[in-house]
């Protein structure tokens, strides 16, 4: 079917329904459950729609399902830092931006993080996913065994969000 849609749409790049095909053609891509596959089929995507406005979001989607859900955090650090240079204004820039706040935290590279959530904060002070990154940011130092600093941005956080659902496990570990 992805063939056949592919081939419509070559037949028919001046129709009023090429747009369409093309959202068949990603929506079939996205229910490709395998990391490898889902990125050829999206090369493959990218290579005959260049100009898709459909093409950032398979781009990420691939990224995720390649890189962040098999815990290749490096080479998802990269996809994201390239997915913002090439789409800087795009709406799912944001999403871009969160992943590498997810990747830097992942790695415990807590002076990158910091600084990451920092720049996340200002730029998309709305994001509801905000306060979990906070909340994970202040949760490296505990894993890194460094308490002091643990419980100080414990502090911080419920300082910060004393209405968060994350404030109860914050407390709890301020207790050990």
């Amino acid at each position: 079917a992805v063939a056949s849609l592919r081939q419509f749409c070559i037949d028919h790049s001046q129709s009023a329904f090429v747009d369409d095909a093309q959202c068949l053609v990603a929506e079939s891509l996205s229910r490709t459950g395998d990391g490898a596959g889902y990125l050829a089929a999206v090369q493959a995507f990218r290579q005959q729609w260049p100009q898709s406005s459909l093409l950032p979001g398979l781009e990420l989607n691939a990224a995720i399902k390649q890189h962040y859900n098999q815990h290749n955090y490096s080479a998802m650090l990269a996809a994201m830092r390239a997915f913002e240079q090439e789409y800087p204004e795009h709406e799912l820039t944001g999403r871009a931006s969160y992943y590498i706040v997810r990747c830097l935290l992942e790695t415990r590279q807590l002076e990158d993080s910091s600084q990451a959530v920092d720049d996340f904060a200002a730029r998309y002070p709305q994001n509801p996913e905000l306060e979990e990154l906070r909340f994970n940011q202040a949760l490296v130092p505990y894993e890194q065994h460094n308490l002091d600093q643990g419980i100080e941005r414990l502090d911080s956080y419920i300082a910060a969000h004393p209405d968060s659902p994350f404030v109860l496990t914050a407390q709890k570990m301020q207790a050990y």
